[in-house]
């Protein structure tokens, strides 16, 4: 069987294909394995035959891309979240006649409803340890975290609260 046969199907078995020490981009050679008259082994007969390398999208390519996508994600994220912010803000100011902390209590829900499917999704479907932080608060570092956590929550509150209070007095820009 000659090198030609077995690279173009045509004799009994097909060679194994190894790649030899050179880049894939100029005129690549690889080695090919051919089994011995026996059958029993195969060997490197040393010969170098041209190869032409198809080209498809390696992983490392693929994920290339991927991070250069999410280099952007949070930027934009970032962008979202201080229109969203600013909108918020707004429509607290154009609501006229509401006290405050009803409509402070109106935002906390539209920040709690949507995140309970993606909290929902988290824990159950892709299995990610989402109160491992904070559970079982036996602890003494998970006990100081859950802490931490509880006083973020109520002076993020208080700050919203004292921000609609102030939205009754003074224009939006001083408030901000």
């Amino acid at each position: 069987m000659t090198v030609e046969d077995s690279l173009t199907g045509s004799g009994e078995e097909t060679p194994l294909i190894r790649s030899g020490g050179r880049n894939f981009h100029s005129n690549t050679y690889v080695h090919v394995l051919l089994p011995d008259e026996l059958g029993k082994r195969e060997k490197l007969t040393g010969v170098e035959v041209p190869f032409k390398p198809v080209h498809k999208p390696h992983r490392e390519v693929a994920q290339r891309e991927k991070r250069r996508c999410q280099r952007f994600w949070g930027i934009i994220l970032a962008v979202l979240a201080s229109t969203f912010l600013s909108l918020t803000t707004l429509i607290a100011k154009l609501l006229i006649g509401y006290h405050p902390f009803n409509v402070a209590i109106w935002r906390f829900q539209g920040i709690l409803l949507p995140s309970l499917p993606v909290l929902v999704f988290s824990t159950c479907v892709r299995n990610e340890p989402v109160f491992d932080t904070i559970r079982p608060l036996t602890q003494p570092d998970k006990l100081k975290t859950s802490l931490f956590l509880f006083l973020r929550a109520f002076f993020g509150c208080t700050a919203v609260i004292m921000q609609f209070y102030a939205l009754q007095y003074i224009e939006i820009g001083d408030a901000t």
